[in-house]
């Protein structure tokens, strides 16, 4: 199972997921104040769900981390997704933070999994952008944005979170009209002629 990235939606490290014939088993961590974590085990057997291989997912040759939020925060959600040139988690939190001081927490976490800060934006009234840089396994270069954006009145402590992973030189989607222009014939104006 490729390991957790982006942000959770759960109190701790986003969750784990195993399986074998039609039984799963679903692992949730929550950390303690004290130290250490809350483990939550779920075991089911479901006669109409079988264990089937997982897809490989884009970014298997880069570490994206599973981005965990600060003590006492209240989360909102999370999602995500992605294509093979692009990866992208967003989520909701409140928390009594500055988005900077938020920034930083996250941003400890990425460079911990081998990513560098390379630029960093403060706006107290916009938000904060942090961009960061790695390389992938076989040195193709990556830039990863973190945007972090007080939502709601002025004065209230909830922030929306966006990650944003990109491959340098990705490939351009054969959809783009430039490319449709030139293999279906068009004529000035971009009217087809099919």
């Amino acid at each position: 199972m490729p390991p957790p990235r982006g942000f959770s939606s759960f109190g701790g490290p986003p969750g784990t997921s195993l399986c074998r014939g039609y039984d799963h088993v679903n692992f949730q961590y929550l950390p303690r104040a004290a130290g250490g974590a809350f483990v939550r085990a779920t075991f089911r057997a479901d006669p109409r769900r079988r264990c089937a291989p997982r897809r490989e997912t884009s970014f298997t040759d880069v570490t994206i981390p599973g981005l965990t939020h600060p003590p006492g925060s209240k989360r909102y959600g999370a999602n995500g997704g992605g294509s093979l040139d692009a990866f992208h988690s967003a989520t909701l939190i409140e928390i009594d933070m500055k988005p900077a001081a938020l920034a930083d927490h996250y941003s400890d976490q990425m460079i911990a999994s081998g990513w560098s800060r390379v630029g960093h934006m403060d706006k107290d009234t916009v938000g904060t952008a942090v961009r960061f840089s790695t390389t992938t396994v076989s040195g193709t270069p990556l830039t990863a944005l973190l945007v972090i954006t007080p939502v709601g009145p002025r004065g209230t402590t909830r922030d929306d979170l966006f990650l944003r992973v990109m491959r340098h030189g990705g490939r351009p989607d054969p959809r783009d009209p430039p490319d449709l222009y030139r293999r279906f014939g068009a004529q000035e104006r971009g009217v087809f002629r099919l």
